[in-house]
């Protein structure tokens, strides 16, 4: 605590009070030639004395003030000096300093010497500060002088200080000092600002027991004192405040019932806020726009939005704007509820009155019309978002590009990005560029989808783990581990942290190339990594151990679903019961369905579907048909899938007069057979050369709309061809887009029937439409073999490796053979050289081909050759093999070999 100032000691302090007196009369701008010389000379018991001859003029022990031609000379003098001193200025050197300022001076004046005065004493607390300032009146003898604690109070509060500022105010009426009611007012809604509602509390009661000290608070006071009583949910204290301050009437305004309001709706309490608000016209008290943004808050808060749209279309009457965050809450809230009309409805009303709701509330609407599939209303309101001068920024981009990408318009959402940018918002966030690469994901567009990727990275935007899984899914999909690989390891080499998804994309990328060992090593890595596998990871590692046909190790993957806590779903089950019907084992898979039964656990129509296409591809109707019937009994959804399944599996049988009533009943269900299942039905009576029963369906089709695809047009196709009924055939092919499967049955066709000009013509269009393959070139390379057209034969491989396309085992065997039937076979052992030389993969069937022609042209030896070379392969010879060697040894009188063969 700084000493107590000591008095003047003449003759030189008095001088020295002097000498500042005279230098404070000179003008400013010389000011700074004399402090130099002065302010060595100073301590601060000077100052006191200087100050107290300018605030007490008539003190007769004090040297006389000159008269000032500016009140605020001692304060710019004092500020000038101060950077010169060796000291701080004592309390009663500020509080003097503070007095010497007039009542009208500019509010920064005096509140900056509290400023200075806290600065220089920021180790004391302010209970040590009162008393400092307290010591004053003791210093001057004077009890009665004021003491400036208001602007020690507003300092404490600038400094953002208001619990000190609070205990200044309590310690002021504890010592029945009287401060400035908008001194409490501002320390009480400062409490307020930082939510110390006890304090607020405390203060407005303690004012309130000091009323002999003549503290008679305001509305704003009594305002503060009912917010913070309405926090501390004292709604009776609050009522009984309210009660008073009517008795003593007090300037009725609107403000404390404001406050009252405000509480009763933040707890809830909305229809008595209401209720208030009506009782104001009582008390001659008109609401204003607090009140109804107030009022506005509480409705939204409590769901009551067409009492919130009713309140609005008050407030307008009565000449109020509502405020633009009070429309963004009741337009959310309407949206929050589903009433997407009445906010879109809102959202007009308030545009044709001029009033605009902020960005915000347009971004949450579209996104709850996006959501709600109202994707046109969306882009109409981001049209008009532009219309009425609000400019859209990122969030509004990114939502509508969400919603394109959801319904796959990708063309349409990519150009949105570039217009996004295009008009200068940068994408500063991964959320557009994670919507784009989901989308382009789930097209099977992933190249774009990893171009995006990339220039996230090259903008600066780091991809969350969520943008790695979704490509690695992608990926996965397509069996490319490669870069799902990658895409792994990047994520840790950016920081990032590997989660449970991007481990089961990864799994699932491995099992999908039927890498099972793989797949396993990655799930032990995951659990070491303490990254505990949730039901997806468990459903890929099942999925994939029954499509490898490891239907043991899928069950004991279930079985430790279970020790995890895990739930196995429908898709578990699903992949379990398709393993067991991939191996023959649909009664088993029966079996497990009645265990999972007897367990309370239910199946959906997927899983029952494949118990249906397992007993369907056993060829047991009976039991589908029973799993059917059952199907229909829990009212399991019968879909297109469903009967598409049963219907295939009944036209294996001789007897198809079963498929029409499951077709009505199809129908009869409000379905409709697709493609899919009319070419199924078609192509099982073709097969049968039955083209009356086919021809019907055939007509549905027509009937009914459906578009015929590749698939189909080549069923017909192939089916009027085996039944000689060329012409119709061909009108398929000239009505429908030709197609590599369509054009190779007209030349099956051609080349079957020895119409080879025509084989040949047919030929030349496939190439020329970029249809022919190696199995038109091989068909075509068999019809001139078969027709001792060898060399056109040659000529067709000539041409096939001319375009790119490589020959294969069948096309030199095809030409092999041809040979051999034509005694040719030196030239054949040549074209079986080349084959060799060029790394063609040989099959037994082109040995044994090889072998025959040999042994029966009388090249024994050579065909031995081959049989070594076929056992040195790991080919396993068969009958015919043999059947060839025997034949040779026999022409050439080899009867040792043939026994050795014999032996063998």
């Amino acid at each position: 605590m700084p000493p107590p100032s000591k008095p003047l000691s003449l003759p030189s302090d008095y001088k020295i009070v002097r000498r500042l007196l005279s230098l404070l009369r000179t003008s400013p701008a010389k000011w700074h030639l004399h402090i130099p010389s002065i302010a060595p000379l100073l301590s601060s018991h000077h100052l006191d004395r200087f100050l107290l001859s300018i605030t007490l003029p008539f003190s007769p022990l004090l040297p006389k003030a000159p008269s000032l031609p500016s009140p605020t000379l001692p304060f710019r003098f004092i500020t000038q000096l101060s950077p010169s001193l060796s000291f701080h200025l004592s309390p009663l050197s500020f509080s003097l300093l503070y007095f010497t300022l007039p009542s009208n001076s500019p509010r920064h004046l005096p509140l900056s010497v509290f400023q200075s005065f806290l600065s220089t004493h920021s180790n004391l607390s302010p209970i040590t500060i009162f008393n400092l300032i307290l010591k004053t009146q003791v210093h001057l003898h004077s009890p009665s002088f004021p003491l400036p604690l208001d602007g020690l109070v507003h300092a404490y509060l600038s400094f953002q200080q208001p619990v000190d500022a609070c205990h200044i105010a309590m310690l002021s009426i504890d010592h029945s000092i009287l401060l400035k009611l908008n001194t409490f007012s501002d320390v009480m809604f400062s409490l307020l600002k930082t939510r110390r509602f006890s304090l607020v509390a405390n203060l407005f009661d303690k004012m309130l027991e000091r009323g002999d000290l003549g503290l008679r608070p305001d509305e704003y006071i009594y305002a503060a004192g009912i917010r913070a009583f309405c926090e501390l949910k004292n709604f009776t204290r609050v009522r009984n405040l309210v009660c008073t301050m009517e008795e003593e009437k007090i300037s009725a305004t609107v403000a404390p019932y404001n406050a009252m309001m405000y509480g009763f709706c933040k707890n809830g309490r909305v229809k008595e806020a209401i209720e208030m608000k009506e009782g104001l016209k009582q008390k001659n008290i008109a609401p204003d726009e607090v009140t109804y943004r107030t009022l506005l808050y509480g409705l939204c808060k409590e769901g009551l939005f067409d009492d919130g749209m009713t309140l609005i279309d008050e407030m307008v009457k009565l000449g109020f704007i509502p405020w633009e965050s009070s429309c963004a809450v009741l337009i959310d809230g309407l949206r929050k509820r589903g009433q997407i009309e009445e906010a879109v409805e809102l959202v007009n009303k308030l545009q044709k009155l001029g009033l605009i709701p902020n960005i915000f509330a347009f971004n949450t609407l579209m996104d709850s019309l996006c959501k709600s599939g109202n994707f046109d209303e969306a882009e109409l309101l981001f049209q008009k978002i532009r219309g009425k001068g609000l400019a859209p920024n990122e969030v509004s981009y990114t939502i509508l590009i969400h919603a394109l990408c959801k319904i796959g318009d990708m063309e349409k959402a990519h150009k949105l990005f570039d217009e996004m940018r295009d008009e200068g918002i940068r994408a500063e966030t991964i959320y557009p560029y994670s919507s784009l690469i989901h989308g382009y994901c789930k097209k099977g567009n992933l190249n774009n989808a990893m171009d995006l990727l990339r220039e996230s990275i090259r903008n600066g935007i780091k991809p969350h783990v969520s943008t790695y899984t979704i490509l690695m899914s992608g990926f996965a999909k397509e069996g490319n581990i490669t870069v799902v690989l990658d895409l792994h390891n990047e994520i840790h080499s950016v920081g990032l942290q590997w989660n449970v998804y991007s481990f089961t994309a990864l799994i699932c990328s491995f099992c999908k190339v039927g890498k099972m060992k793989e797949a396993f090593k990655v799930f032990d890595e995951m659990i070491k990594l303490k990254i505990a596998p949730n039901e997806v990871t468990y459903n890929v590692l099942i999925e994939g151990c029954c499509l490898s046909g490891d239907t043991r190790k899928a069950f004991e993957l279930f079985d430790c679903m279970a020790e995890r806590g895990l739930k196995p779903d429908n898709y578990t089950y699903r992949a379990l019961i398709s393993g067991l019907c991939s191996i023959g084992f649909a009664p088993k898979a029966r079996e497990f369905i009645l265990d999972l039964e007897k367990n309370n656990k239910v199946l959906n129509h997927i899983s029952f579907s494949e118990l249906l296409h397992g007993f369907c591809k056993e060829g047991k109707m009976k039991e589908a048909l029973s799993v059917w019937y059952e199907m229909e009994k829990r009212g399991l959804t019968l879909d297109i899938t469903s009967f598409t399944i049963l219907v295939s599996g009944l036209l294996k049988r001789t007897d198809k007069e079963e498929v029409y009533p499951i077709v009505k009943q199809m129908i009869m269900s409000g379905l409709k057979p697709d493609v899919v299942l009319y070419t199924s039905i078609m192509c099982a009576y073709f097969n049968e050369g039955n083209v009356t029963k086919a021809l019907p369906f055939l007509c549905k089709i027509f009937a009914e709309g459906i578009i015929i695809n590749e698939i189909t047009s080549s069923v017909l196709v192939n089916g009027f061809c085996k039944a000689g009924l060329l012409e119709k055939a061909e009108w398929i092919q000239d009505n429908y887009v030709p197609n590599e499967v369509m054009c190779g049955t007209f030349l099956d066709h051609f080349v079957k029937g020895g119409q080879l000009d025509k084989a040949v013509n047919l030929h030349t269009t496939m190439i020329n439409r970029s249809l022919a393959s190696q199995f038109s070139f091989n068909m075509l390379m068999n019809g001139f073999c078969k027709a001792g057209k060898i060399q056109y034969a040659m000529d067709m491989l000539a041409c096939m490796e001319a375009m790119g396309l490589k020959p294969d085992c069948v096309s030199y065997t095809t030409i092999i053979h041809g040979l051999c039937q034509r005694g040719e076979v030196k030239r054949a052992i040549d074209l079986w050289g080349e084959m060799v030389n060029k790394g063609i993969k040989l099959d037994l069937v082109a040995y044994n081909i090889a072998i025959h022609g040999c042994s029966a042209h009388g090249e024994s030896t050579k065909a031995f050759q081959l049989y070594n070379d076929l056992i040195r392969s790991g080919l396993r010879p068969n009958l015919g093999t043999y059947r060839a060697l025997f034949h040779g040894t026999f022409l050439s009188g080899s009867y040792k070999e043939g026994r050795l063969l014999l032996d063998e």
